[in-house]
This record gives structure tokens, C-alpha cells and sequence, in this order.
């Protein structure tokens, strides 16, 4: 039996879309206060597609992002490939809590590009102590004590006076002494200003400097995290204005939106920050493998945001 034209165009279409299968789960369903939590982003493309997937997700207030792991995809009978993305975070509020939806790119072998989300997802989070327990209660009567019976003598009143009058008599001379003195002294002049320098030339000239110094052979390996997120923040306020010193990597995400660079390049900025902020709760010490692909992204990423590049590029 043929099928019509029209019915084998709505196959067609139909299986172009499951090829999109996005799944948003979270486990365990029900946790406690500071256990982590693993969300987990699972995407069946075909192969020859590519995921870009974030490198954080947005959290609520009360949550921090400790680690994010994306494993080997995984082959499937019908052909087809699972790709993970892994976030493991961590809750200090108790309540329901739904994350989600989460946004992702995926990318075709002739280079087109469309974006699919999946979720959100809901998870409990559960108080350590018992329910109904109010700890702060119990803290503030076992620190509440009986008021202490005293008594004042004459003395116990002059003596702070005496010594409070002479302290302030002793300040009033000295001042005295040295106004005099300055208004004889020669007026400071002003340095000259230091030119200014384009941001991406410094970051380039911080980002060298970095390599030459070799932190790891002088055990400074997280040092070298440290320097290179500072470096990359700098360079982001000073070339587009955006707060970035004083941000949290998942404030950053919100802000360094699509009015300053396009979705790729604002990805490999926050796998960046987020790398770094890794090998801060990392209980072992770093390779000098990762530090090195670090410092090498951070490197391509001002070169590639540069002015005089950007304004090579075609539309």
C-alpha cells in the first residue's frame, strides 16, 4: 500500500521532532538540608549532532552548584545517542523546589541550530531535625541568663570621667601642634595619568604574564584558578560594562546575555568561571592538564571577543 504524499510529509516531520527527546530529572525526590542533589539533563540526538548545554543552571537563592560532569554518550539500539549533562547541587532552605525549564542548543552536521528546553522538575528538601523543631528557640533560652546584681562606688564613676578628660585634652594640644605645621607644607602634586590601555590587551598581557610564572611548579596550583577567573572577570567589566568582579558565576550567567556576545561564546565564558569555581571545593589538587586547557580558553576567548576581530566578522 503507497502513502500519500501528504501522510509520508507528517512521518517525516514527526520523527525529525522525537530526534529532540529532552528529559529534566533530579534525584533523589525527597533530600535534606545541605545533601546534594543530582539534576540531570538527558538529550537523544542523532548521530552526527552536537548538545550545547549550559554550564550552570539557574538556582534559586538558597542553592549553590557544586559540580557539573558530562559522561560519553551512550549508544542506543535504535541508533540514536544519549547525551547527558549532570549538575550536582546543594540545598540550604527547606520546601518544595522546582528547577527548570532548562535551554539547550543542538547542532546539526551542516551547522544549523535549533533551541529545545526540557523540564522543569521538582524535588523536596526536608529540615535535619526533627519536624516541628524550632532550634533558634531553644539557642535563645539556653543563652538567656539571670540579670547580675551590682553596685557602683564614687569612684567606679570618676575614674572613666578623669581619664576620658585627660585623653581628650592630650588630642585637642596635638591638634593644635600640627595645624600649624601644615599649613607651611608644600601643596602635593598630582601624578601624571597613566594612559589607558584597551581591555583585551591587558587581559592578553595578564594572561602571559600568568604562563611565564609557572604556579604549579611552585605549588601555587589553585592559585593559578584564582588568577585566571580574576583576569577573565576584569576583562568583561571593563570591555562591556558588565559587574563582574564582585558576581557570582550563576549571577553572571543571568547578566552576560545575548546583548554582548553571541550563545557560544557566553557558554565557554561561564565553563570558565565554572571550572575555577570547581577546583575550589575539589578535595584533591588539580592537574596541570586542566590548568593548562584553562588557561588556553581564557586566552581564546578575549582574542575571539576582541574589538578589532569583532568588527571583522560578517553578519
Amino acid at each position: 500500500m503507497r502513502l500519500s504524499p501528504l501522510v509520508a510529509l507528517i512521518s517525516i516531520l514527526w520523527a525529525g521532532n522525537a530526534y529532540a527527546d529532552g528529559s529534566l530529572t533530579a534525584g533523589p525526590a525527597k533530600t535534606k538540608v545541605g545533601l546534594p542533589v543530582k539534576v540531570t539533563l538527558a538529550v537523544k540526538l542523532l548521530p552526527g549532532e552536537t548538545l550545547v548545554a549550559p554550564a550552570s543552571i539557574k538556582l534559586p537563592a538558597n542553592a549553590e552548584l557544586r559540580a557539573t560532569a558530562r559522561p560519553e554518550p551512550a549508544k542506543e539500539p535504535d541508533g540514536m545517542e544519549t547525551h547527558i549533562v549532570a549538575y550536582e547541587i546543594v540545598m540550604y532552605d527547606t520546601g518544595p523546589v522546582e528547577l527548570g525549564p532548562v535551554k539547550y542548543v543542538i547542532q546539526s552536521p551542516d551547522g544549523a541550530e535549533r533551541e529545545e528546553s526540557a523540564g522543569p522538575v521538582n524535588f523536596a528538601v526536608e529540615p535535619v531535625t526533627p519536624a516541628g523543631a524550632n532550634v533558634m528557640e531553644e539557642v535563645k533560652k539556653a543563652s538567656i541568663k539571670e540579670p547580675a546584681v551590682t553596685s557602683l562606688t564614687f569612684w567606679d564613676i570618676a575614674v572613666p570621667i578623669i581619664v576620658v578628660t585627660l585623653l581628650a585634652a592630650i588630642a585637642y594640644l596635638l591638634y593644635r601642634r600640627f595645624k600649624g605645621r601644615n599649613k607651611t607644607a608644600a601643596p602635593a602634586v598630582a601624578p601624571p595619568p597613566v594612559p589607558s590601555r584597551p581591555p583585551h590587551e591587558t587581559a592578553l598581557a595578564k594572561l602571559r604574564e600568568l604562563k611565564s610564572e609557572d604556579l604549579f611548579a611552585m605549588g601555587l596550583r589553585r592559585d593559578h584558578f584564582f588568577r585566571v577567573s580574576s583576569i577573565l572577570r576584569e576583562y568583561v567589566e571593563e570591555r562591556y560594562g558588565v559587574l563582574a568582579l564582585e558576581s557570582t558565576t550563576m549571577e553572571l550567567e543571568e547578566r552576560f546575555d545575548g546583548r554582548y556576545v553571541d550563545f557560544k561564546r557566553k557558554t565557554a565564558f561561564i565553563s570558565i568561571l565554572q571550572t575555577c569555581d570547581m577546583v575550589k571545593f575539589a578535595k584533591s589538587e588539580p592537574e596541570l592538564k586542566l590548568a593548562d586547557e584553562t588557561l588556553d580558553n581564557a586566552t581564546k576567548f578575549v582574542m575571539e571577543t576582541a574589538p578589532k576581530i569583532l568588527e571583522g566578522e560578517t553578519a
